[in-house]
C-alpha cells in the first residue's frame, strides 16, 4: 500500500470521527433548545419574541447538524476508498454509540415540528399531540442509555481501585 494513500485514509478516518463528534454536539444543543420549544408549543408560556429566537436557534442548529452529517458522509467515502486495518478506529465505536447517535438524530427531526410552530408556520391540527409520545419516547430512551452506561475499559472499577489503594499502603 502506498504511504500517501495510507496517510490520506487515516486523515479521512480522523475527519469522519471529528465530523461525527461535531454533529453529535450540535444535536445535543438542539435537544436542549427543543425541550423549551416543546414546552412553548404545549403551554404557550414564553413571550413570542423568545419563542421566535428559540425557533431560529433550533433551525440553525438543525442546519449545522445536517452540514456536519454531510461532511461525515463525504469523508466516509474517502476513507472507504483505501482499505486500512480498522483496529485503531473500531475500538472507540460500538453499537451503543450508534444507537445514541440515532436517537439524537431522531430527536433532531422531531424537534423541527415545534421549531416550525415557533417561527410561525401553520401546523396541521393534532400534529403536536400525535408526535408528543414519539418525542417523549426518544427522550426517555436517550436518558436510559445515559444512565445504563457500560463502564469504560479505560477506567478501573471500584474494587480494583480499592485493591490498588490497599497495595499502595502495604495492606494485603
Amino acid at each position: 500500500m502506498d504511504r500517501a494513500a495510507l496517510d490520506e485514509a487515516v486523515h479521512a478516518y480522523v475527519c469522519v470521527a471529528y465530523s461525527r463528534a461535531l454533529r453529535l454536539g450540535v444535536l445535543r444543543g438542539l435537544a436542549i433548545v427543543a425541550l423549551f420549544l416543546w414546552y412553548q408549543a404545549a403551554a404557550t408560556i414564553l413571550p413570542a419574541t423568545v419563542a421566535w429566537i428559540l425557533g431560529l436557534a433550533a433551525a440553525l442548529l438543525a442546519a449545522l447538524a445536517a452540514t456536519y452529517a454531510a461532511l461525515e458522509c463525504r469523508w466516509g467515502g474517502r476513507a472507504r476508498r483505501v482499505r486500512v486495518p480498522r483496529l485503531a478506529f473500531s475500538a472507540g465505536v460500538n453499537a451503543r454509540d450508534d444507537l445514541r447517535a440515532g436517537l439524537l438524530s431522531g430527536w433532531g427531526l422531531v424537534a423541527l415540528v415545534p421549531c416550525a410552530a415557533a417561527l410561525g408556520a401553520p401546523l396541521p391540527a393534532g400534529l403536536l399531540a400525535a408526535l408528543s409520545p414519539l418525542a417523549l419516547t426518544l427522550v426517555a430512551a436517550r436518558i436510559v442509555l445515559e444512565i445504563v452506561r457500560n463502564p469504560s475499559p479505560l477506567r478501573p472499577d471500584h474494587a480494583s481501585r480499592l485493591r490498588a489503594r490497599a497495595g499502595r499502603f502495604g495492606v494485603r
